[in-house]
């Protein structure tokens, strides 16, 4: 830097006095540390005096969560701030027990079923923006429609808070949030990975495409773990044993379960595909349930540092039943990025 000269000959002149008592060497090392103490409070100064700018496409997580995210920041809407990560699976597949134990890992807040909430939410999305009325950066000032421009990607932080709003933080953290000394709910959300597993998202009525441009737009920084059941047979028969229809109409055939299983699996093949592998990770239950390095490979894929599960959970066994088991991820698992 070019101050750093500068900074550097007027603490030339401090060291004089010192330089008798210590040793050439030691001089060298007190001054380097001194200059750069200097270098870094005249930096943050200048950072500081710096313009901000309200419209940017600052991505904060570029370097680890969402390299390829595209963020078109405003005063209403950060939409790359919150990270997320969301299960997309069919129905008796494991998906449940994917849920409980990548909640196990730190900084991480996953909520089971919401009845296809997100795609509800993208009609509501797909209603506003249907007759060019309510285009991005568009102000209509001059019929009935008047409204003032709405910058690209704003509507990101109101589907992204419906996922923040149906499973909250605990009821004990809420009340000290915001309180003197405490972080913020915004700077404790963005702290973390929350998201949702989900099961119906290929029920839409959309195709893999339209959903993806969805959660691109909408979920910018997020990832997506797709799981399937390759043995479809053995999920019928755990859909009959349950008597589960994942249709939710009249009971159907074996046969018409196996080919609406089928029909929903290439949906999110082509979901994950489309996504890219920064972004979706393919597991087949009927694999990782023999194998749990492959859960511990898409922890790794996450991002997280020394976890590592030893043992699986078997979620709704026998049904509906429930695994008590607690899980040890390690003494040194961690979530190093902010």
């Amino acid at each position: 830097m070019k101050f750093s000269f500068r900074i550097a000959a007027v603490l030339s002149v401090c060291y004089i006095g010192l330089s008798s008592l210590l040793t050439s060497e030691e001089v060298r090392i007190l001054k380097e540390d001194e200059v750069v103490e200097a270098e870094i409070a005249e930096a943050k100064e200048i950072i500081h005096q710096q313009k901000f700018e309200p419209f940017n496409q600052t991505n904060p997580h570029q370097d680890s969560y969402c390299p390829k995210a595209v963020c078109n920041n405003s005063p209403l809407c950060q939409p790359c701030k919150k990270r997320f990560l969301f299960i997309v699976a069919t129905g008796r597949s494991g998906s449940t027990t994917l849920l409980h134990m990548l909640n196990y890992l730190p900084n991480v807040r996953l909520s089971g079923e919401n009845k296809n909430e997100l795609f509800i939410a993208s009609n509501l999305q797909k209603n506003l923006q249907s007759n060019g009325q309510f285009e991005s950066d568009k102000r209509n000032s001059g019929d009935a429609w008047i409204h003032n421009a709405i910058p690209a990607q704003a509507l990101a932080c109101p589907m992204q808070q419906i996922m923040s709003t149906i499973n909250p933080p605990p009821h004990e953290l809420l009340m000290e949030l915001n309180q003197p000394g405490n972080p913020s709910y915004e700077d404790y959300e963005a702290s973390l990975i929350i998201g949702a597993k989900m099961i119906r998202i290929q029920t839409g009525d959309w195709d893999a495409m339209t959903a993806v441009a969805y959660f691109k737009e909408n979920f910018p920084c997020s990832r997506f773990i797709v799981n399937y059941r390759s043995d479809t047979d053995g999920q019928v028969k755990s859909e009959l044993k349950v008597d589960w229809n994942p249709l939710e109409t009249t009971r159907s055939a074996e046969t018409t379960r196996s080919a609406t299983l089928n029909q929903y699996n290439q949906f999110l093949f082509k979901f994950a595909e489309l996504m890219g592998p920064k972004k979706a990770q393919v597991v087949d239950m009927n694999e990782w349930v023999k194998d749990v390095s492959i859960l511990n490979d898409v922890v790794k894929w996450l991002g997280f540092k020394g976890c590592r599960f030893k043992a699986l959970l078997h979620e709704n066994h026998d049904g509906y039943g429930r695994d008590n088991t607690v899980l040890d991820l390690g003494p040194q698992c961690q979530y190093p990025h902010d």
